[in-house]
């Protein structure tokens, strides 16, 4: 299903080339344009692969690492609940006796643990993330991510990796129970449900066999739900009037962390910043494995959002049609 508002722009050509990629490139499965809080573009195509689902408004779809991104929003709700505290060290018993025990909450949503971790995703090789995920980690993601040796001072490396996602949520899990809830049940009541995006059932929401929402890569919204999450983030974490989310976490989302990544794309907490040398320097985004993006352009108050599954190989040339589309708004 594909509406356009304006069919000869250069945005709705763009759109409608990202939707329909040349053979090789993998499928787009959503692209969702808004602009001044109108959606400009909406379109939808491609089958959920493993299956014959045919990708459509109501589909839910895989975050892959844009969870991430909502980890950290989650985490700020949960600092300002008085139920832990970002800046210091991690509650986390196993680090108790050892240097580990200096990792701060802060370290983690910035990926400076200084933890050794593999992020590779090579199935037939070492990966830590691909052990966690699928293999001897995955009935108790946070405990495996846990048991990582620590390399290098906190705060000095800075290394991309899912295993510290889920020592938060491992974190965020226990803060909660005692609180009385569950992730999920937070999840929606302080966070999504109040901001507008919607409500994720247990089947959108994967947790392990302790409880632990695997928040570094399972989280299931539709395509106007991702769209409208990023609207969300352009309004400075308020929705209808009120302010769910404060305008702190909001603003570390496009603030550079202290660490440079080395890499054109930048890191904050659990969200990418846009090189500085484009156009658009001070966009933000929510990235995921296989080409999946949220992306909050202030100067344009535009939200773009790519949804698909794209081979690595060719995630380059997605994002240079995602570039290019940004630009033309």
């Amino acid at each position: 299903m594909t509406t356009e508002t304006s069919p000869t722009s250069p945005a709705d050509d763009l759109c409608a080339a990202i939707l329909n990629l040349p053979d090789g490139l993998g499928q787009t499965f959503a692209v969702l344009v808004d602009v001044d809080g109108e959606t400009r573009f909406e379109g939808y195509g491609g089958v959920l692969p493993g299956s014959a689902q045919v990708v459509g408004p109501e589909t839910p779809l895989l975050s892959w690492s844009m969870a991430k991104s909502v980890t950290h929003l989650l985490t700020g709700c949960a600092h300002d609940d008085g139920l832990l505290d970002v800046e210091a060290p991690a509650p986390v018993a196993e680090w108790a006796h050892d240097e580990r025990q200096n990792i701060t909450i802060r370290h983690l949503l910035q990926m400076t643990s200084g933890l050794r971790w593999n992020e590779a995703y090579t199935p037939d090789g070492p990966s830590d993330v691909v052990e966690m995920l699928f293999r001897s980690g995955q009935h108790d993601v946070g405990g495996y991510a846990v048991q990582s040796p620590l390399v290098a001072e906190p705060g000095t490396t800075w290394v991309y990796s899912s295993g510290t996602t889920n020592i938060l949520c491992r974190v965020l899990r226990d803060v909660l129970q005692t609180a009385g809830t569950d992730t999920r049940s937070y999840l929606n009541d302080r966070l999504l449900g109040p901001a507008g995006i919607g409500s994720v059932a247990e089947s959108q929401c994967r947790v392990d066999a302790t409880g632990t929402w695997i928040g570094s890569t399972f989280l299931y919204l539709t395509g106007s739900e991702w769209l409208r999450l990023g609207r969300f983030m352009l309004d400075g974490g308020r929705s209808n009037g009120a302010q769910v989310v404060a305008p702190r976490w909001v603003a570390e989302a496009s603030t550079e962390g202290s660490v440079p990544t080395g890499e054109p794309y930048r890191y904050s907490n659990h969200w990418w910043l846009w090189p500085l040398g484009s156009a658009t320097p001070d966009a933000f985004a929510a990235f995921g494995y296989e080409g999946q993006h949220v992306v909050m352009v202030p100067s344009k108050n535009a939200v773009v959002v790519r949804l698909g599954a794209t081979p690595d190989a060719h995630k380059p040339f997605v994002r240079a049609m995602i570039h290019r589309l940004i630009e033309v708004l």
